[in-house]
């Protein structure tokens, strides 16, 4: 399955189904459980002009394909901050827990040269959907 249709999964629902295909091992690939909470946490916040500035994930217990809820709790929410957190939820047990912040940019008479830039990368919903 495509990650597109599980990032509408869980903007649209509580209830997730993980498909088959995104185990490693004995559990389901960790770059993906990431992928999915953060997507949750960047519905939850209300505000496009937050962007991410930090985030921390923790693996609790191995998630398996199937049935999984994510539910997500804004912690704070202040007029440039909000700070939220997620968990998965699988058989009445939290198998993943993410916190994270979003903020607005800040103005600065700082002005720093060189930064490395972000690649200006497609959406998910402008890349070609044939493979």
């Amino acid at each position: 399955m495509a990650l597109l249709p599980l990032y509408q999964q869980v903007e649209q629902h509580e209830w997730i189904d993980i498909p088959s295909g995104w185990l490693q091992g004995r559990t389901v690939f960790g770059g993906l459980i990431a992928g999915l909470m953060i997507q949750k946490a960047m519905s939850t916040v209300h505000d496009a002009a937050k962007q991410l500035l930090s985030c921390n994930v923790t693996f609790v217990g191995p998630v398996q394909q199937g049935q999984a809820r994510l539910s997500a709790e804004v912690l704070r929410e202040g007029k440039s901050v909000t700070t939220l957190e997620v968990r998965l939820w699988q058989d009445d047990a939290v198998q993943s827990i993410l916190v994270a912040s979003f903020g607005l940019q800040r103005e600065s008479r700082i002005h720093v040269q060189n930064l490395p830039q972000v690649p200006d990368y497609p959406t998910a919903e402008q890349l070609d959907k044939t493979f």
